[in-house]
């Protein structure tokens, strides 16, 4: 009797799946060829527009989604912080958990992609990822 239960019990065990592993992202390289880190398509994109600038993202919707390529210039406390591109300047909210670990500085060239956080009194970017160029 208590093999069985002992062979019924490992049995059901085994069947569990396991549990997810922990995302690893490492830094990106120097020097780089591909312009997504995360892989999938690239390629001629159909449909809507994605916001690739500050002046764009500040005339869209609240909710569209951007790819800002540029520099966090400050720290505006907490996890806000002061992005800048060749169009603007804008605050991108960047939650501690994106970071990954990295440091970055305002030498840096980062990709932000996330959407438009709009408020009846502000405009912000809510960051949902960071890539290091």
């Amino acid at each position: 009797m208590n093999k069985t239960l002992l062979t019924i019990s490992l049995a059901a065990l085994m069947s569990v799946p396991s549990i997810t592993m922990a995302e690893v992202v490492s830094p990106a390289p120097a020097a780089k060829t591909q312009t997504s880190t995360q892989g999938g398509f690239d390629g001629p994109r159909h449909g809507t527009a994605i916001i690739e600038t500050i002046k764009e993202a500040k005339d869209a919707s609240d909710d569209t989604k951007v790819v800002l390529t540029g520099k966090i210039k400050s720290s505006l406390g907490d996890e806000d912080y002061i992005f800048a591109d060749s169009t603007g300047e804008i605050t991108v909210e960047i939650d501690n958990d994106k970071w990954h670990g990295r440091t970055v500085t305002t030498d840096h060239t980062v990709v932000l992609r996330g959407e438009v956080d709009k408020d009846w009194n502000s405009l912000t970017i809510d960051v949902d990822s960071l890539e290091v160029k």
